[in-house]
């Protein structure tokens, strides 16, 4: 009360001095709101002297005191007015409204007013639970602030928002409300109950739910199983009753079908408040079937109707141990492999995410469809050996089931690989199991990941078949040639062997050799143990060459360069005989041939000969200066016996060398005391005085005839010296003459 009279003070102080005049304050809807309701304010003020520059307004209770409120100017209407929003209204109260006009002299006008806040509720008292064509009765109590209130008009009731025609009219019993009676729903369920009334501007309305049953009627209708196999025995549980009365019946009101089968009931009777009957059912196809009950009683009838699944059979061979689990949005069953890998049992044919697992894989196959007895499941772990590849785990797993994707977790053998962080999966979608190889290429797997704590590769597939789990071979290739340089036009020869990383044999690889810069190229192929071999003829050209070496794998390739000198080949050959005789007192002259078998011309060739003293010899030329490629030289030696030896033989050499070069030919030196010897091979005769020719000739042909005699098988050898020696006799012929 002091506030408010504070402001009234404070107000007639400011009238005293105020010319503007407020003409009318005005509350819409009304000075009497209700909570929810906005309020609008409405002032009509003028100055005649001066012009008006602020309105607002004071609000204020004795709970509760508003900021002070700008009005607006609406300029057609000649009026300011402000609207007060509902939330600031929460309680029922009584407010006073201090109104001001001021002019921009500052001189103030101030009216006041009053305005209401009340508070709409009701009551509405039912029961739960009806029974069908039952009346209902119900009460329902508007109220204002909490006092009961009679509303100009009747109430209207609703179910499910349909108005509902009441049995009578309403009446408003004091201190209660209004009673209303109206027909129960004919059919059971829940229905939600709903009365309004009108009062001055709004409507009070109250609703709540009931349930609506038959007053006889069947419940807690329960089955022992709802997943059954033939021949199986079913209990059904239930109660009766009669509106709230749990009632009892015999065995004879009741009968229960599967489908339209009536199943004989083996066993009846009550345990507590429940009726059970046992029946045993008989073979369906595994699918969805009815289980319906019917109950008589004094004439009346009802029935339900319960769904179970007949299970099928499944049988599915996959590893010892291994699990096997069919997940829906129904059911869930799980199984494990026997010792033998052989599961034997029964489910609910349909559609499920079919879950394999054991120690060494995880498979998830989506949405498969699941409706015959065998299940065409392969799943296993296999021995494989991929060419390039390192396999630390292979797998087959495959179906004919229908299924829309696969996750797959399969596991590796850490052991078997080098670097974890290059492990890649592999796919064979046609593999021939007979010699274990895949009927096309082996794919790679994208999108996969690696778990290196469990050793598994995650990913998902629309395809199953042949998968594999390793890393490419990193090959190592070792190759050495049969010498360190070789000569124009050379025969090269190599050999090596292929090895991966562990150091393991790598066969049936392929190898590319080529000499870079010519058209020399070499394929082989490495053996059972990783070794390879070959040769080629090298070009005619000299140099150091690039050899490059490809080992080409399927998923592994490995290059390497080896280097390769060819050079212009220093060769020399002697032809020399292979015995030379020389009898005591005389001479005998010889040719040697020095001949340059090599690539390369030859300078200062020395030509030397040991064994025999240097006294028995003489060299003509014992220096060549220059001996081009295919070339020979001939050197004279005269062999000289002076003094008088006991007959003897020695092994003599004859060399020819200079500091690139060493070539040596062995030969027999013989002295001889007596007789004339016909040398082995080149010979100089004494000199034979003949005036005819002829006799030589003769003499010649003689020697062949009994050389061909006595020495058929070497015909060849005997003409050849034969031809030689007339060579030799003629020269000596030339020279006596």
């Amino acid at each position: 009360m002091k506030i408010v009279n504070i402001l009234a003070a404070l107000v007639l102080f400011s009238v005293s001095f105020s010319f503007p005049i407020i003409e009318s304050v005005d509350l819409f809807p009304s000075n009497n709101i209700f909570i929810g309701e906005d309020l609008t304010i409405s002032v009509s003020c003028y100055d005649l002297n001066s012009t008006i520059s602020r309105v607002y307004a004071k609000i204020y209770s004795n709970n509760l005191i508003f900021p002070t409120i700008d009005l607006d100017y609406f300029v057609l209407e000649n009026k300011y007015k402000k609207t007060i929003e509902n939330n600031y209204f929460e309680n029922p109260d009584t407010f006073n409204i201090a109104v001001y006009c001021l002019n921009e002299k500052n001189e103030a006008n101030v009216t006041f007013s009053t305005f209401n806040v009340s508070r709409a509720s009701s009551l509405l008292h039912s029961k739960q639970v009806y029974y069908t064509n039952e009346i209902i009765e119900i009460i329902f109590a508007p109220l204002i602030n909490n006092k009961l209130l009679i509303t100009e008009r009747l109430p209207v009731v609703f179910i499910n928002n349909k108005e509902k025609q009441l049995k009578q009219l309403p009446f408003f019993k004091a201190n209660v409300g209004w009673i209303l009676k109206f027909d129960a729903p004919s059919r059971e369920g829940t229905y939600e109950l709903k009365v309004s009334a009108n009062y001055d501007r709004i409507t009070i309305s109250n609703k709540t739910f009931i349930e609506v049953k038959k007053p006889f009627r069947l419940e807690h209708f329960s089955l022992s199983s709802y997943l059954v196999k033939p021949n199986e025995v079913l209990t059904v549980f239930f109660q009766v009753y009669y509106k709230d009365e749990n009632i009892e019946v015999e065995k004879n009101n009741v009968k229960i079908f599967v489908d339209d089968i009536l199943l004989n009931i083996t066993e009846f009777g009550r345990q507590g408040d429940f009726h059970f009957a046992r029946v045993v059912l008989p073979f369906l196809s595994p699918k969805s079937h009815e289980i319906k009950i019917f109950v008589s009683y004094n004439g009346n009838h009802i029935s339900s109707v319960k769904e179970v699944t007949y299970l099928g059979q499944i049988k599915v061979n996959l590893s010892p141990n291994t699990n096997l689990e069919f997940i829906s949005t129904s059911y869930k069953f799980s199984f494990t492999s026997d010792r033998n890998g052989v599961i034997n049992n029964f489910i609910a044919f349909g559609t499920y995410d079919l879950k394999i697992w054991n120690n060494k894989v995880n498979i998830v196959l989506f949405n498969t469809k699941i409706y015959e007895e065998e299940i065409p499941l392969n799943f296993q772990e296999i021995e494989l050996d991929i060419e390039g590849i390192n396999n630390a785990g292979s797998y087959l797993v495959e179906t004919s089931l229908n299924f829309s994707s696969a996750y797959l977790e399969l596991y590796y053998d850490e052991n078997k690989v080098f670097d974890e962080s290059k492990i890649k999966v592999f796919r064979c979608d046609s593999f021939n199991f007979a010699i274990k190889k895949c009927n096309n290429e082996w794919k790679f797997v994208d999108n996969f990941t690696i778990d290196s704590v469990k050793n598994v590769v995650r990913f998902s597939t629309s395809y199953l078949s042949v998968f594999l789990i390793g890393t490419e071979k990193i090959l190592n290739l070792e190759l050495s040639f049969d010498k360190e340089k070789y000569f124009l036009k050379d025969i090269a020869k190599f050999t090596g062997y292929v090895v991966d990383e562990w150091n393991n044999k790598v066969k049936s690889v392929a190898i590319n050799l080529k000499i870079v810069g010519t058209n020399i190229n070499y394929k082989t192929f490495s053996n059972n143990d990783g070794v390879f071999s070959g040769s080629f003829i090298l070009p005619e050209k000299e140099g150091e060459f690039e050899v490059l070496v490809v080992v080409d794998a399927k998923f592994s390739n490995l290059t390497k360069k080896y280097k390769l000198k060819i050079e212009r080949s220093k060769e020399i050959s002697i032809i020399f005989l292979d015995s030379v005789k020389v009898k005591v007192g005389e001479s005998l002259e010889l040719e040697a041939i020095i001949k340059n078998i090599g690539q390369s011309n030859l300078t200062n060739i020395k030509i030397e000969i040991d064994g025999i003293p240097s006294e028995y010899y003489q060299i003509e030329d014992s220096v060549i200066e220059f001996l081009e490629v295919n070339k020979e030289y001939s050197i004279k030696i005269v062999f000289r016996i002076l003094e008088h030896f006991n007959e003897s033989t020695t092994l003599a050499k004859i060399k020819a060398f200079n500091e690139e070069i060493y070539y040596e030919k062995e030969f027999g030196f013989t002295i001889l005391s007596e007789e004339n010897i016909i040398p082995t091979a080149k010979v100089i005769l004494p000199t034979i005085n003949l005036e005819d020719e002829n006799l030589i000739f003769i003499i010649i042909a003689l020697f062949l005839i009994l050389s061909f005699l006595l020495f058929k098988p070497k015909k060849k050898r005997i003409v050849r010296d034969v031809k030689s020696w007339k060579e030799e006799i003629e020269k000596v012929l030339n020279k006596n003459k």
